[in-house]
């Protein structure tokens, strides 16, 4: 069976793909690091391809995720790439959140009170189940808020 490897997006850990089945393949979750502080997209992409083994591997991205998987094929043959709600590059994010990370406007709202604002996540990614909505919660409260501003900033920059 062939490997189809996933790749979350930011906030979120293999549980958004825990309901997922891919017929004829095997889903393989990428786990997130903790990012260095000057990391970049290339240079953190570059760590999470030591979790892909094989050649033209098959990737799927959501968000975070897909940009990069982006990156990842950019160092690398890949058979297929797979974006989900995801923008291919930095550039593509929009403007406001690309000012928003050059005036260091992340450093203003700290990411503990973020975090608490939980109907802003289900409104941001269209969750309206019950279980949807504390598998989520779950997700955001068990994410390290290191790794949210790294990569938050990665994302903006």
């Amino acid at each position: 069976m062939q490997t189809i490897y996933c790749i979350p997006g930011l906030g979120i850990d293999e549980r958004l793909f825990k309901r997922t089945e891919i017929p004829g393949y095997t889903l393989k979750y990428i786990t997130w690091i903790m990012p260095d502080k000057g990391d970049t997209m290339k240079s953190y992409a570059q760590k999470l391809l030591t979790q892909i083994p094989e050649q033209n591997p098959i990737i799927i991205g959501v968000s975070l995720g897909g940009m990069l998987a982006t990156e990842i094929a950019d160092l690398i043959p890949t058979q297929k790439l797979i974006l989900i709600s995801s923008a291919k590059c930095t550039k593509e994010v929009p403007l406001v959140y690309r000012i928003a990370g050059l005036l260091g406007l992340l450093y203003l709202v700290p990411i503990t009170l973020v975090k608490q604002m939980y109907f802003m996540f289900y409104l941001l990614f269209g969750v309206k189940i019950k279980y949807d909505k504390e598998l989520l919660k779950t997700v955001i409260s068990d994410t390290d808020n290191t790794f949210l501003f790294r990569a938050s900033r990665m994302v903006a920059t």
